[in-house]
This record gives structure tokens, sequence and C-alpha cells, in this order.
């Protein structure tokens, strides 16, 4: 199981490297080492989780500027913008604001 966990980290880390556009957000009063996420056109979304676990996750935005990452197959985490070039999210993967 745990070879599986990490041939699929592997090959996601991998198809996120080769994206070429990555905007970069980072906590307002964060640490930009580890509190930030990579944003790989609409599509992927990279970041820490709790726990300091590096995830690169399916994401997608919608017609409001809604940025949805789907974390697991349950679990989902919203960031909406609030019209000065930052996301707001919710706890527990995104808390606070963050900016590019």
């Amino acid at each position: 199981m745990k070879k599986l966990c990490y041939l699929v980290l592997c090959v996601l880390l991998f198809a996120a490297c080769q994206r070429k556009e990555a905007t970069r957000y980072t906590l307002e009063g964060g640490d930009a080492s580890v509190d930030f996420f990579l944003l790989q056109g609409d599509t992927l979304c990279t970041f820490y989780a709790p726990g300091h676990i590096l995830l690169t996750c399916p994401c997608s935005v919608d017609g409001a500027g809604v940025l949805t990452v789907q974390v697991t197959g349950l679990v989902e985490a919203k960031l909406k913008p609030d019209g000065r070039r930052r996301y707001v999210g919710q706890a527990p993967f995104f808390e606070g604001a963050w900016k590019k």
C-alpha cells in the first residue's frame, strides 16, 4: 500500500512539475516556506497539508472565481476571491487570506 501511495504521489508531482505556468499564493502572516499553494493552470493545486505533507490535488475555478480543491474523494476546500488579488479560505487546509 505504501509503495502504491508513493508511486501515485511521484506521478502527480512529476505531472505538476511538467506544467510551466504556476501561480504561487502565500498565507498573509505565515511562513513562506510552508504556508503556500501553487495553482498550476486551473487544474492542479500543490500545497502543504496539516502535518507538513505535500499534496497535489485536482482543482477547478467556477464562473464566480471560487477555487475548489478536491483534497480527497470526499473532502473539498473552497477559496473565495476577495477582490484584492487574494483568496480567503477556511480551515483545515486553507484557513486565512492568501496573496500572490
